[in-house]
């Protein structure tokens, strides 16, 4: 089985803490994919605290409909945000 790993970085000239709190937000991330999937944001779980543990994209590729749940791993404020798939 191949396991495919995505990393990018690019630069945005805001403060950490304004950009971090923006990007913890899965809607966020969903409004992002290619119209042409027409994802959605599905079920989000969060903790007592309000940080997200998971949450479900449900989207269309190739005629076919799918949910795609990401598991957050890695959360450390304002450094790092890891969801994989």
């Amino acid at each position: 089985m191949t396991t495919t790993k995505h990393t990018r970085s690019i630069h945005i000239d805001a403060p950490v803490e304004k950009v971090f709190h923006y990007l913890e937000d899965p809607a966020h991330f969903v409004s992002w994919m290619p119209a042409k999937t027409h994802a959605t944001l599905g079920a989000v779980n969060r903790t007592p605290e309000g940080v997200v543990t998971n949450y479900e994209v449900k989207y269309r590729w190739l005629g076919m409909h799918s949910t795609a749940v990401f598991t957050r791993e890695e959360y450390m404020v304002n450094q790092r945000i890891v969801d994989p798939s």
